[in-house]
């Protein structure tokens, strides 16, 4: 399993030319939780440890929000755009980021993101599609269902 996700990761990297790529859990339909990513700037436990401590509701991020209710991918290019909508994206210091859903049983289980936290990135609409192509590949390959059974891998 890990090695498929892995493989996603360098895929996705491939396409959009950032390193820090992560999937996380959606929990109750209400929260994230991390699941897994590759060794960059941050450990996975430092990384599992800052999101607990944040305790992230779906309901208190106007982007995670419009992912789960509309379950279609969200490129934000910038995300300093209009801050009096609630975003605790940003309050990680993440300026444009990717939410790319994976679906079990046609509801959302995963997503992965990639956080960009130096310079606004504005996605291409090509780089949109070949993320989404692949996180679509994979969702066929990977076994959703063992990956929502586990906590992490």
């Amino acid at each position: 399993m890990r090695e498929l996700l892995d493989d996603l990761f360098k895929e996705l990297r491939d396409v959009i030319y950032y390193e820090d790529v992560g999937i996380h859990k959606i929990v109750d339909d209400s929260y994230i939780k991390p699941y897994y990513k590759q060794l960059t700037d941050i450990s996975f436990e430092d990384w599992s440890k800052y999101h607990a401590s944040k305790m992230l509701k779906i309901v208190d991020d106007m982007y995670l929000s419009e992912m789960m209710n509309t379950k279609k991918p969200l490129f934000v290019d910038k995300l300093s755009v209009d801050t009096s909508k609630p975003s605790c994206l940003r309050d990680f210091g993440i300026v444009s980021t990717c939410l790319i859903p994976f679906f079990l049983n046609d509801e959302i289980a995963f997503f992965i993101t990639m956080p960009i936290f130096k310079e606004e990135h504005k996605y291409s609409d090509e780089e949109k599609s070949k993320a989404v192509d692949i996180v679509k590949k994979y969702n066929k390959i990977l076994c959703i269902e063992e990956m929502f059974k586990r906590e992490i891998i």
